[in-house]
């Protein structure tokens, strides 16, 4: 039986513990996505820069796997980035209620206990 934390401080961290390709690969993209997305929120460069830091550790700490599953992690957390781009030109497009609530999502989603 394998046991999943109920809280995991980044995607990457709860699919590297599921040792699935698939899943840590969403996993890098995912939090690629909500570190743009919060910056285009308006998160500040410290809360960016610990988000990226958590991240990276992470990413240290699974090279073993990383490398087992052939996974660029980084280039998949810069692709993500640019999908965060993408999601935040379409969060424009929809009422000023629902941005708000995205981006306090989005903000919340960087911390170190979001």
């Amino acid at each position: 039986m394998r046991l999943v934390p109920i809280a995991c401080l980044l995607w990457f961290s709860c699919a590297a513990m599921a040792q699935s390709k698939d899943e840590v690969v969403e996993g890098g993209l995912q939090s690629g996505q909500r570190y743009q997305l919060a910056q285009h929120c308006g998160a500040s460069d410290a809360a960016l820069d610990a988000f990226k830091e958590r991240f990276e550790a992470e990413a240290r700490g699974r090279q073993d796997l990383l490398a087992k599953l052939d996974i660029n992690i980084l280039k998949l957390f810069m692709q993500g980035r640019l999908n965060g781009d993408l999601a935040f030109e379409e969060l424009k497009t929809k009422p000023q209620a629902d941005r708000d609530a995205a981006c306090q999502q989005a903000l919340k989603s960087i911390s170190p206990t979001g």
